[in-house]
C-alpha cells in the first residue's frame, strides 16, 4: 500500500527501481517494530499526550519536509530524503497508535466507540477520496499540457502544495491536543 501511494511522487522525481522497491517495504517494516516501542514507553512513561504531540508533530514536518521534495531533482540524495521521510510518516503514524488507542478508550464510552469509529471512518474515507480526485484532477491536467517541461514543472507544484496543505492540518491538530 506505500508503494502505491507515493508512486507518483517517485516517478515524478524519477526513482529508480530498486528505490520502489525500498519505498513498498521499509515502512511496512518498520510500523510493527515502531509499535512496539510504543508500547513499551507507554507502559515506562504512562502518558500517552507526550507521544501524540510527538507523532503530529513529526507528520506535519514530514509532510512539510516532502512539500519541497519535488523541487529538488533527481539526485540519490533526493531518493534518500524521499525515502527517509516516508519511513519517519509511517513510523510516527504508528508509534501513536498505542496511546491513541488507549485514549480513545478512556474518552469514548464503550457503547458509543462503535458509532464514533464508523463516523471518523467516513469522514477520512470522505475528505481522502475527495482529496485524491482533486489531486489527481490537477495532475491529469497537467499531463495535458502542451510543453513536457511545463506539464513536469505543474505537476511538482500540484504535488509541493499537496503535501503542504497535509503538513499544515497534521500541524494545526496540535489545537486539540
Amino acid at each position: 500500500m506505500v508503494a502505491f501511494e507515493h508512486l507518483p511522487v517517485s516517478t515524478h522525481i524519477h526513482a529508480p527501481d530498486l528505490f520502489f522497491g525500498l519505498l513498498a517495504g521499509l515502512p511496512q517494516l518498520l510500523g510493527p517494530l515502531v509499535q512496539i516501542l510504543s508500547a513499551n514507553l507507554l507502559d515506562r512513561f504512562g502518558t500517552a499526550r507526550g507521544f501524540l504531540i510527538w507523532g503530529v508533530f513529526t507528520n506535519g514536518i514530514c509532510f512539510l519536509g516532502l512539500a519541497l521534495l519535488p523541487f529538488g531533482g533527481t539526485s540519490p540524495v533526493l531518493f534518500g530524503a524521499f525515502l527517509c521521510l516516508v519511513c519517519c510518516y509511517y513510523g510516527s503514524n504508528a508509534f501513536i497508535v498505542p496511546p491513541w488507542t488507549g485514549v480513545i478508550g478512556i474518552l469514548v464510552p464503550t457503547e458509543e466507540r462503535q458509532r464514533y469509529f464508523a463516523r471518523m471512518s467516513y469522514m477520512v474515507t470522505l475528505i481522502a477520496l475527495t482529496a485524491q480526485l482533486v489531486v489527481g484532477g490537477l495532475l491529469y491536467w497537467a499531463r495535458q499540457q502542451q510543453e513536457p517541461a511545463r506539464a513536469v514543472s505543474w505537476a511538482g507544484w500540484i504535488f509541493g502544495i499537496s503535501f503542504l496543505v497535509a503538513g499544515l492540518t497534521r500541524l494545526n491538530s496540535f489545537r486539540i491536543l
